[in-house]
């Protein structure tokens, strides 16, 4: 089992909001001319929108809330000089912050001071120190 399928499935309270097809994959890799990085394409075509306690990780489901083009083009409107190759997971909805991840996986944050960070290595850790699992 890969890291994030296995730090997923130890999640207690988890709701999967729909999954996500190839076919939708590459079309929104298209749109916002990035690609995704493997991991978390294993997340969404796996376990899909995953919405938890602590968070609701992105994916190409068509609700503003968890639809990656739009909210990685909001952020990219929000954020002048952000880098092309981010895309959004989760956007906290306090003080700005956003966290993004980019193709290799290395995982990132900014908040509104337009300060962007590396914070964790890969998804599956940002998952893990959130959900604690």
């Amino acid at each position: 089992m890969s890291k994030i399928l296995d730090v997923v499935s130890k999640i207690k309270h988890k709701d999967n909001l729909g999954l996500c097809t190839l076919e939708e994959i590459k079309a929104a890799e298209q749109t916002l001319g990035l690609k995704f990085s493997d991991e978390y394409i294993e997340l969404i075509t796996i376990f899909g929108t995953l919405s938890t306690d602590y968070l609701d990780i992105s994916s190409t489901l068509k609700d503003p809330f968890y639809d990656v083009v739009h909210l990685t083009n909001e952020v990219r409107n929000r954020y002048s000089g952000l880098p092309q190759d981010l895309y959004v997971i989760y956007d906290v909805h306090v003080d700005g912050v956003v966290i993004l991840q980019n193709e290799s996986g290395k995982v990132f944050a900014i908040d509104e001071s337009s300060s962007l960070m590396e914070a964790y290595e890969s998804l599956a850790a940002f998952i893990s120190k959130i959900e604690g699992v």
